[in-house]
C-alpha cells in the first residue's frame, strides 16, 4: 500500500468513526429501528417494526384444517372408534396447538379410554390456551353457539369443569354408598372429636383445624380420597383416609353423612375486615362460579361450602395451593390463583 492509498483508507476510517460517535448523541427516534419479517395468516411475508405476533405463525389454512380434523375426531369418538379419533385429534393439535376445542375433545377421549391422568392434562391445556388468548371467565369466554349441540350456550370453561367433575364421580365406590348418621356419630366421636375437629365439628378459630360441620358429603369424601391417593399433602389426616382405620368404606360414608347434619359454628375465625368491598368484588369475579353466590358450594360438582370457614385455615390452604401441596384443585382454580395478589386473596377469604 503506497502513501496516497494509506491516507485515503485512513480518511474513510476516520469518517466512519466520527459518524459512530455522533450516533451516540442522536435521539433514539432518529436511529434505524429493527425490522421484523413476519408471516401473516395467508402465508405471506410482511415487514413490521414490532415483534411478530405469535398467532401469525399459524396460517388460516392450518387453522381451518385443524378445525376439520377436530370435527372428524369428535365424530369418530362418538362412534366408539377411539384410535381413529386419537389420530385425528393429534393431527388437529399439531396443526394448531391453540385449538382449545381439540384439546378439550382430546381430554374427553382420554376420559372415555379410562386414562384419567392424560384426560386432566388435556383439560388443563385447553383452559391454559383460553387464558393465553384472553378468554378468561367473565371476559370474552368461548361460547358454544351451535343450536344443534347438546352443550349450546355453555362456555368452553363450563365443559372443561363438567368433564373434570365427571371423572371424580367415577373414581370411588364410597360415593355410591348411603351413610348411616347414627353409626357415623359413634365412629366420629370415638376417633375424631376430641383432639382435632371438636365434638361439634367446628375445628379451631385459629385455623389449625377446619370447620367440617355442615360440609357436603361428596366434598369430604373427595378430600379423604385425595389425601389417600397423594393428591393432597396432609400427614395428620392420612391414617383417617384409610378405610381400615375407620372400620371400612361404609364407616367413612357414615361419618361424612353425620358431619353434614351438624350445624355450623356461628362465630368462625375472621380476618382483619379492612377490604371487604374488594373481597366481594373479587369473590364474584373469581369464586362465585363454583362456590356459589354466598359460598354455599355445590355438592353435585364437589365444590366445598366455604362460608363460615375459619379465615386462617383458608389462608393456609390458598398458600398450599400456590405451593402445589394441594394438587387436587381443578384446572380453573389452578390458573386463577396465579393472577390473584396477596391483598386480593386476603380480601376474598375475609
Amino acid at each position: 500500500m503506497d502513501g496516497a492509498e494509506y491516507k485515503r483508507c485512513n480518511g474513510r476510517k476516520g469518517w466512519i468513526g466520527l459518524c459512530s460517535v455522533l450516533m451516540l448523541f442522536l435521539p433514539a427516534t432518529s436511529r434505524a429501528k429493527t425490522i421484523h419479517q413476519c408471516l401473516d395468516e395467508d402465508q405471506k411475508y410482511y415487514l413490521s417494526s414490532t415483534p411478530c405476533p405469535k398467532s401469525s405463525l399459524i396460517s388460516k389454512r392450518d387453522r381451518s384444517l385443524s378445525d376439520e380434523l377436530n370435527g372428524l375426531g369428535f365424530q369418530a369418538m362418538s362412534k366408539g372408534n377411539f384410535e381413529k379419533a386419537k389420530t385425528y385429534l393429534e393431527r388437529a393439535i399439531a396443526l394448531n396447538p391453540k385449538n382449545s376445542f381439540a384439546l378439550l375433545n382430546f381430554g374427553v377421549l382420554y376420559d372415555r379410554m379410562n386414562d384419567d391422568k392424560n384426560a386432566q392434562v388435556q383439560f388443563q391445556k385447553a383452559l391454559e390456551v383460553e387464558f393465553e388468548l384472553g378468554r378468561t371467565p367473565n371476559k370474552s369466554e368461548t361460547v358454544i353457539n351451535n343450536p344443534k349441540s347438546p352443550n349450546y350456550g355453555l362456555t368452553l370453561t363450563d365443559l372443561v369443569l363438567k368433564n373434570w367433575n365427571k371423572q371424580l364421580r367415577k373414581n370411588d365406590k364410597i360415593l355410591k354408598l348411603k351413610g348411616d348418621v347414627a353409626r357415623g356419630q359413634t365412629v366420629y366421636r370415638s376417633l375424631c372429636s376430641e383432639k382435632c375437629h371438636q365434638p361439634e365439628g367446628w375445628g379451631s378459630i385459629d385455623g389449625a383445624y377446619p370447620q367440617i360441620a355442615g360440609q357436603h358429603t361428596t366434598v369430604t369424601i373427595k378430600q379423604l380420597l385425595d389425601i389417600r391417593e397423594g393428591n393432597r399433602d396432609n400427614p395428620t389426616m392420612f391414617r383417617f383416609s384409610l378405610p381400615s382405620e375407620l372400620g371400612g368404606e361404609q364407616a367413612i360414608a357414615d361419618v361424612v353423612a353425620y358431619l353434614e347434619t351438624l350445624p355450623m359454628m356461628d362465630k368462625n375465625g375472621v380476618g382483619p375486615g379492612k377490604n371487604l368491598a374488594l373481597g366481594a368484588q373479587k369473590y364474584a369475579e373469581f369464586c362465585a362460579r363454583c362456590h356459589g353466590k354466598d359460598g354455599e358450594g355445590n355438592a353435585k360438582e364437589f365444590y366445598p361450602r366455604i362460608h363460615g370457614q375459619h379465615y386462617q385455615y383458608q389462608v393456609r390452604q390458598f398458600q398450599w395451593m400456590q405451593d402445589n401441596k394441594r394438587r387436587n384443585i381443578h384446572p380453573l382454580k389452578r390458573l386463577q390463583i396465579k393472577n390473584i395478589t396477596a391483598q386480593e386473596m386476603s380480601a376474598i377469604l375475609d
